[in-house]
């Protein structure tokens, strides 16, 4: 009896050995394939729109982009405790 556990434990230990590459490969696989699919979707979305746009909705596209930066920084400034110089500090519980 022993040794037929002995025996099954050395052919599942063999059969995860050579299952472990396979895994190992087919993870790799699918991390390449989404990280390509991913950016060559957002790399041919932004062209497309930049080549067939208007200048004027390229115009409206920086200017949103910029703005939306600027409430960013400034949201992540203000949780952070940072002011801008020279500005009074908001009014709040001390």
């Amino acid at each position: 009896m022993r040794e037929a556990i002995d025996q099954g434990a050395a052919q599942a230990r063999a059969a995860a050995e050579r299952a472990v590459p396979k895994i190992k490969a087919a993870v790799s696989d699918a991390a390449y394939g989404t990280s390509y699919g991913a950016t060559f979707a957002a790399v041919f979305s932004y062209t497309l729109i930049t080549e067939l746009a208007p200048e004027i909705l390229k115009a409206g596209g920086r200017a949103g982009a910029e703005a939306g930066k600027k409430a960013a920084e400034d949201l992540a400034a203000r949780c952070k405790g940072e002011t801008k110089a020279g500005a009074a500090p908001e009014p709040g519980i001390a």
